[in-house]
């Protein structure tokens, strides 16, 4: 479109860090807690960040089989307030299903939604509804690196688009 605007550069990072509190057990799914901290890592000038630091507690159910995998989040997000004293702390929630082409290679697809919107960067919007589709590649049984395209629907009914990728490293 003539007035869209083409961002490049890196966004604001997160980490994140789950915690199994309960295993998988027959057809019972797994229960961990995933929290996570977003630092104001990217430029605010440029829409590619907030300038805040926020902190999220998410609950996570989740169920395994050999070759399917599906998750349901459901989390509270206490968002910064230093660069805006009007922002809100939001809700957020997801759906997500994985499929093992091969032992190292998945393809995933999720579902993902926020509640009164706290912080748009130029890349991303955060909407009620905001799939995604992607792989994730286990480079090792510790090591991890996946990408994906992210679509959202504004309140205008405009598609917009992005691609996001990641490096994941587990300590079990």
């Amino acid at each position: 479109p003539a007035n869209s605007t083409r961002v490049s550069g890196l966004s604001d990072i997160n980490l994140i860090l789950k915690t199994l509190l309960v295993e998988q057990a027959g057809t019972l799914p797994s229960t961990l807690l995933k929290t996570f901290l977003k630092l104001a890592t990217g430029k605010e000038t440029e829409g590619l960040g907030s300038g805040d630091t926020d902190l999220g507690l998410v609950a996570v159910l989740g169920y395994v089989t050999t070759k399917l995998a599906w998750h349901l989040n459901l989390g509270y997000v206490g968002a910064g307030k230093k660069a805006n004293a009007n922002i809100k702390d939001y809700f957020i929630y997801s759906l997500s299903c994985e499929y093992a082409l091969t032992p190292k290679i998945k393809v995933v697809t999720e579902v993902y939604g926020e509640t009164d919107s706290h912080f748009d960067i130029n890349i991303f919007k955060h909407y009620t509804f905001n799939p995604l589709c992607g792989i994730v590649w286990n480079l090792t049984d510790k090591v991890a690196l996946d990408t994906a395209i992210r679509w959202g629907i504004t309140n205008q009914g405009i598609a917009e688009y992005g691609l996001t990728t990641g490096l994941s490293f587990s300590f079990n």
